[in-house]
């Protein structure tokens, strides 16, 4: 009888041993990452991703990209901010992308079945004659799982490796590419200050800074800091807002002690509320505050030095604005005629009269600068900007137009855009991940048409509001392409008569142009995700949802 059972249990040995090699003798494709250990390998050979052929890696775990009771243990065990761990689940998916997308794997032992709990397979899987698993440890994406004897299913995690990670990812962040891939504009610098007689342009690249800057580090903030710092007599401020710009509240605070007359004009709501919760703290160093009280918005963003210079543009007094971690512009003129313009309008504000209830048009056109310069400049309500300014010059451009915009609902305006694509001139258009969701947005007309519009993915936001048309004007200002801006609003928008200017403009945009992904000339990131950058990590509601960062779904889930 023994000899049976023996002779039994040696077939069924050999059987289980036949069943097993001819399951990993084979290679399979993987056709889908979802994490760094969690992938679809294709069974059947049918190149759908079916339920189950989800694998996760048997013995190892990479970086999690929500939170889930495994965080905290990681955080600990590897001494690691909640932010380092995410950026390593997603180092964790990039690197199997890599290495096992679209290619041949083997199964090192036979799966186990499909877990309904799990909603997944555990698998070894090999490439290259090695464990996966061993693999993302090695390199520093993930960590072993432990049995309940204490004894990890595997071992060489790390520790090392996981820290030259963070570091290698901080770098990246931190780099900032001058080389610029395009048609038109083929591997040339760009310039984040464009200078010419009597007029500086500074441009705020999105991609520079990780998250917003508190302190004064950028060249638009330096220059803001050294204008008041120079101020001698007078300056007249007309803001949204201003919010953590201690650095400027406290230079305009030692203006003032010096004996430099500060009126200022700032939006408030018709409540008396703020959008930006330092604005109140204006009344300390400004002679007199005249707010609008108003559902329309006071949008302005300019200053006026002595009567003869003016910094004006897209950037609120911010850490996401003048802190540069969105995309904007701002232009500095000396000039008495640009200087006494804004001026006329500033004390039609500061009288109390905004929007609808100013008394003139204080637009002016023609303004010489210098030999090769001239601007236009415009306010809203008053000026009606798209008839006078945007309608004509997009219904005159000959070879292009670049646009990075926050916001553009205007119906005429993506009109007058559709048209000019149609009589062949080449248009590239930015928009904010936000903005594009807005039920208003222009973005999907523009695109049926087959106008390039890409959605950004930056961690900040696309707050400009540029305008450049073939090579020769460059229009920027606080107004974004809306119906509000243009005919309800205090907004100001200028153009630039200048080709240097906008051609060095035009490398800039490209630059910007190519850093996002060519996907985003279809689909749009969530503004707070983590397709866009650095928002899950960087202290601030990107989508105005009122979560921000791990508090809000784009990411904590996926």
């Amino acid at each position: 009888m023994k000899k049976v059972v023996i002779l039994l249990s040696i077939i069924f040995l050999l059987l289980l041993s036949y069943k097993l090699l001819s399951f990993t003798d084979k290679s399979y494709e993987v056709i889908e990452v979802v994490e760094g250990d969690l992938i679809y390998i294709d069974l059947n050979r049918n190149k759908i991703s079916d339920k189950n052929e989800l694998f996760h890696l048997s013995g190892v775990n990479s970086f999690p990209l929500k939170l889930n009771n495994k965080t905290k243990i990681y955080m600990d065990k590897f001494g690691l901010s909640l932010e380092e761990v995410f950026m390593l689940g997603n180092l964790g998916i990039e690197f199997t992308k890599n290495n096992l997308l679209n290619k041949e794997v083997k199964f090192i032992e036979k799966p186990k079945e499909y877990d309904p709990d799990y909603k997944y397979r555990f698998g070894k899987i090999s490439r290259n004659k090695e464990d996966w698993g061993i693999t993302l440890l090695k390199n520093g994406l993930g960590a072993a799982y432990w049995g309940k004897e204490g004894i990890p299913y595997l071992s060489f995690e790390n520790k090392e490796k996981v820290k030259e990670n963070i570091a290698k990812i901080i770098n990246a962040d931190n780099k900032i590419s001058e080389k610029v891939k395009n048609n038109n504009i083929s591997e040339e610098k760009y310039k984040e200050i464009i200078k010419i007689e009597n007029l500086s342009l500074y441009l705020s690249n999105p991609n520079k800074y990780k998250k917003p800057q508190n302190a004064c580090v950028t060249p638009s903030c330096k220059n803001l800091l050294s204008e008041i710092q120079n101020a001698e007599e007078t300056i007249d401020i007309a803001i949204y807002g201003i919010e953590n710009e201690n650095e400027i509240l406290n230079a305009l605070k030692t203006a003032k002690d010096r004996g430099v007359k500060i009126r200022c004009a700032a939006d408030s709501d018709a409540n008396g509320e703020f959008t930006y919760a330092d604005t109140k703290e204006l009344e300390k160093v400004c002679e007199s505050v005249k707010y609008d009280n108003k559902y329309n918005i006071m949008h302005n963003k300019f200053f006026i030095f002595d009567n003869k210079k003016v910094i004006t543009g897209s950037t609120n007094m911010s850490p996401t604005g003048i802190g540069g971690y969105n995309s904007n512009s701002i232009v500095v003129i000396e000039n008495k005629d640009i200087s006494s313009t804004y001026k006329k309008e500033f004390d039609e504000m500061f009288k109390g009269l905004f929007q609808i209830k100013k008394e003139n048009n204080n637009s002016r056109r023609n303004i010489k600068i210098n030999n090769d310069t001239y601007v236009d400049v415009f306010f809203s309500p008053k000026g009606d900007m798209y008839k006078n300014l945007f309608h004509p010059l997009i219904t005159n451009a000959k070879s292009l137009i670049y646009i990075d915009v926050f916001y553009l609902t205007h119906k005429e305006i993506a009109q007058d855009l559709i048209n000019a694509h149609k009589r062949g001139v080449e248009i590239k258009i930015i928009i904010d991940a936000t903005s594009a969701k807005n039920p208003k947005s222009r973005l999907k007309e523009l695109r049926n048409e087959g106008i390039k519009v890409k959605v950004e993915n930056w961690g900040g936001k696309a707050h400009e509001k540029t305008m450049s048309i073939d090579n020769k004007i460059l229009i920027l200002g606080s107004a974004n392409f809306t119906q509000s801006a243009m005919n309800y609003n205090d907004e100001n928008t200028i153009a630039i008569y200048n080709s240097y200017v906008t051609k060095e403009y035009n490398k800039f945009f490209i630059a910007l142009y190519n850093s996002i992904d060519d996907k985003y000339l279809l689909k749009i990131p969530n503004a707070e995700g983590f397709a866009s950058k650095n928002s899950c990590y960087d202290g601030i509601d990107n989508d105005f949802d009122g979560k921000k960062d791990k508090e809000d779904s784009g990411c904590i889930n996926r």
